[in-house]
């Protein structure tokens, strides 16, 4: 497979993917998972080449302070950008972010609707 048809099949730009396979710039984890397929390699395999660590979810029960970590966590884990949780959630990919840094909170529907996408336990952002 040449780097444009991969590239192609990733939907992302030639150029992105060499920077991608270089090592000079991180994929964000929904590509990593998309090449491990396109790649036939392991998941856990390239996602293990990652330079940044995953992030975790804070030990249970979660606090209020700890929602920010919470959202980011189970999204990177969930392998959603922003931009694709917002849409999940019919908000903003904004509004994601505003939440992960902890400028603004979730309503409570939004939190209700974060734990059946982000497949956490029903009432544990309430």
């Amino acid at each position: 497979m040449t780097c444009r048809e991969a590239a192609s099949v990733l939907a992302i730009s030639v150029g992105t993917l060499a920077r991608y396979e270089a090592g000079t710039r991180q994929p964000p984890v929904s590509v990593l998972r998309r090449m491990a397929l396109v790649y036939r390699q392991p998941a856990a395999l390239l996602l293990a080449t990652h330079r940044h660590p995953l992030p975790r979810l804070p030990p249970r029960p979660w606090t209020e302070r700890d929602l920010p970590d919470v959202i980011r966590a189970a999204r990177v884990q969930a392998g959603l950008d922003k931009v694709t949780l917002g849409r999940r959630l019919r908000r903003s990919g904004q509004a994601v972010r505003s939440w992960e840094t902890g400028r603004t909170r979730p309503p409570l529907e939004t939190r209700r609707r974060l734990e059946r996408v982000l497949h956490l336990p029903h009432g544990s952002l309430a």
